[in-house]
Order: structure tokens, then C-alpha cells, then sequence
């Protein structure tokens, strides 16, 4: 079973943009979509991995795994928003 973290995060392009209650999961995720989620440009959440590269690890191809995930939440905290099931296929195509 996967690990599993919650976080509030509001919702982006919806019409409610009060903050909700998301879950963010620890799994593999690309540097845009940590950088989505972390709500911050690809460059500067490319600045904030380099400087604990060697806690955090490199990057196994286009993905960081899960374990470096887990790594980046306890160095950043959680993200402000959830990386939603759109993006992650678009990033996939």
C-alpha cells in the first residue's frame, strides 16, 4: 500500500476556490509536476532541489521516485496543491 499524505490545497480553475481537503500521494512525479504542485516555476523549483541534491538524489530519467518524493515533502513540507489526473497524462503523452 502506498504511503498517502494529506494537505489542503485549494482548487485551481474551479469555481470554488475555497481550500479543500486533497490527499497527496508519494509516488513518482516529474520536476513540472512537483514544481505545479509546490505552486512555483520549473527554474526555481529546480533551484530548491539542487541545493539538497545530495540528500535528494538525481532524477531516474524524466521522474523522481517515490522515495526522493518522500524526501522533497519532509525538506519542503507538503505542496499547496494536489497534481491532478490531466496534468500527469499530458505529461505522459
Amino acid at each position: 500500500m502506498k504511503p498517502v499524505r494529506k494537505t489542503s490545497a485549494k482548487s485551481v480553475g474551479h469555481e470554488d476556490k475555497a481550500a479543500v481537503s486533497q490527499e497527496f500521494i508519494i509516488r513518482s512525479y516529474t520536476h513540472k509536476q512537483l514544481a505545479s504542485a509546490y505552486d512555483v516555476s520549473w527554474l526555481t523549483f529546480q533551484r530548491w532541489v539542487k541545493k539538497h541534491k545530495d540528500t535528494i538524489g538525481e532524477k531516474n530519467g524524466h521522474f523522481y521516485l517515490s522515495r526522493q518524493v518522500h524526501t522533497i515533502v519532509q525538506i519542503f513540507g507538503l505542496p499547496k496543491y494536489t497534481v491532478s489526473v490531466d496534468e500527469m497524462s499530458s505529461d505522459i503523452d
